[in-house]
């Protein structure tokens, strides 16, 4: 996938850090991604390989479903 088609879930997870608070740089570390590839990713600036966007998208699904 692009950074294009990354977009939504970008977006997704930008929401997430701010609904929850959390900061990029500890979400980045759960995710096991170096911090400015995340922060790329965030704003839209990289795309993620297909197992770093498992990862984020599973940790972050994961933390709603524990904290919700």
């Amino acid at each position: 996938m692009t950074a294009v088609e990354q977009y939504p879930i970008a977006e997704e997870t930008k929401a997430f850090l701010a609904k929850w608070g959390l900061k990029k740089k500890f979400v980045a570390r759960m995710s096991g991604i170096p911090e400015g590839v995340f922060s790329k990713f965030i704003n839209n600036k990289v795309a993620l390989s297909s197992k770093q966007l498992e990862r984020v998208t599973t940790y972050t699904s994961d933390y709603v479903r524990r904290n919700s």
